[in-house]
């Protein structure tokens, strides 16, 4: 009876190897900057990725030209592709499943083979300067649709409004999302169509009239410089997505420096959020509503400016009602200092307050360089990472939360958890027939763990 249950033994081992070798997280080279310039780190995958990545992005303005490259734990995406003329981004990338295989540093050619489709292109500040435009452009490469759409970008300036046409791929449409980590922030889904000129009228050159009934926003909160806080500014929401009025009042503190702002326009509403990494925290309160002009005024809060030169400018407007800094009992570590590498070992940690209810990891990308964090954050910010955006913070596809103090430390590693399991196994049986067995089975597992 005992060689039979040995023997049952045995075969669970060898089985649990396997799975242990299967399942072992892949190392994958890290690095995110200009083409030909980048100095790789070591980066551990968390369990499930199986590839690394390469990805190559060009950006194409009337100024210049940028190229980038990223590499890090997969997977892999669909090229992706727009062009409104007077800006193009084309981005590609490619996998490979081996430790430290993605050995990339220089970006792969622009696809510029045309499709043979045509569209009409324009981008602008205000619905009405690409209303009527008659400009078109030959699509290439990814580009298989062409497009009416609206957002904000800060490619080519620090976050303004834009409306454009022109040639996208069929991703961009699908997941519009996927631009964002390019500085482009859609309203919602695009206004995508297959065939010739299909964005704007092939008679008249001019796109559909904008609707009768269409949600109006106060936006460009630095136009609001009278005392009482009301804005002039405003813009027309697109009609195809169900879309509020918002003003977010934000706190950005980054190595010391307190930035301030408030932003006003459409957008999807992601309520309250907070983070605290010490070097770097975020706290974001939103107010909704759903009538025209309705987010005229500032969330209870006041504004300070200074008169000079015949000027009277607004430098500041912020939330009255202070962030919530009561402790909950949570406690995350934290990075020493932002740091392009990782920081796996870090021993600090911060005790987080009000919202903060997780502990999260990530790579987060701002002014074009990808920095490693960890702190405390909000489950709203867990829940929606992308919110953080609008405030040109860009979280990397290995941000991840978890809900107990110090769980952040490193990346989830099953083969730690499985050995903690082992032993306490072995600690807790006071079976002495089993106490031999038990360290059987670790000595067996000895080679697959290390």
């Amino acid at each position: 009876m005992e060689e039979q249950s040995k023997v049952k033994l045995f075969s669970a081992v060898l089985i649990i190897c396997a799975l242990l070798i299967e399942v072992r997280p892949l190392t994958c080279n890290q690095c995110s900057g200009l083409s030909g310039s980048c100095t790789f780190t070591a980066m551990t995958c968390r369990t499930g990725i199986t590839t690394c990545s390469t990805t190559s992005t060009t950006t194409t303005s009337e100024v210049e030209t940028r190229k980038q490259v990223t590499n890090a734990c997969g997977p892999c995406s669909d090229p992706i592709s727009f062009n409104f003329g007077s800006l193009v981004i084309s981005q590609s990338s490619s996998c490979c499943a081996s430790d430290h295989c993605n050995q990339q540093i220089d970006t792969e050619p622009v696809n510029n083979t045309l499709t043979g489709l045509k569209c009409r292109r324009c981008f602008g500040r205000s619905f009405n300067s690409c209303r009527d435009s008659e400009q078109t452009v030959n699509c290439v490469g990814a580009e298989n649709r062409c497009v009416n759409a609206s957002g904000v970008e800060a490619v080519l300036t620090s976050g303004e409004r834009f409306f454009a046409k022109g040639c996208v791929s069929e991703q961009i449409c699908q997941s519009p999302n996927s631009m964002e980590e390019q500085s482009i922030l859609f309203d919602g889904q695009p206004a995508c169509c297959t065939g010739n000129l299909c964005n704007g009228d092939p008679q008249g050159g001019t796109s559909t009239a904008e609707p009768a009934s269409t949600l109006k926003c106060v936006t460009d909160s630095d136009s609001c410089d009278n005392p009482t806080g009301n804005c002039t500014q405003q813009e027309v929401c697109d009609p195809a997505q169900n879309l509020n009025c918002r003003t977010i009042s934000a706190t950005l503190t980054l190595g010391g420096v307190l930035q301030k702002s408030l932003i006003n326009g459409c957008g999807n509403c992601t309520g309250n959020l907070s983070f605290n990494s010490r070097s770097w925290s975020v706290d974001m309160m939103e107010q909704c509503c759903q009538s025209d002009f309705c987010n005229n005024q500032i969330i209870a809060g006041v504004t300070s400016s200074y008169t000079g030169e015949g000027l009277t400018k607004k430098t500041a407007w912020w939330h009255s009602e202070k962030a919530n800094t009561t402790l909950n009992g949570l406690e995350c570590y934290v990075c020493p200092t932002p740091t392009a590498g990782t920081c796996e070992d870090s021993s600090e940690m911060v005790k987080c307050a009000g919202l903060q209810t997780r502990c999260f990891n990530s790579s987060v990308m701002y002014l074009r360089q990808n920095y490693s964090i960890k702190g405390c954050a909000s489950e709203s910010l867990c829940e929606n990472p992308d919110a953080v955006r609008i405030l040109q913070l860009q979280p990397q596809r290995d941000f991840y939360c978890c809900n107990r103090s110090g769980c952040n430390h490193r990346s989830p590693n099953i083969t730690a958890q499985i050995m903690a399991d082992a032993n306490n196994g072995v600690a807790n049986n006071d079976n002495p027939s089993v106490r031999p067995l038990l360290a059987l089975t670790l000595i067996i597992l000895m080679p697959c763990l290390f």
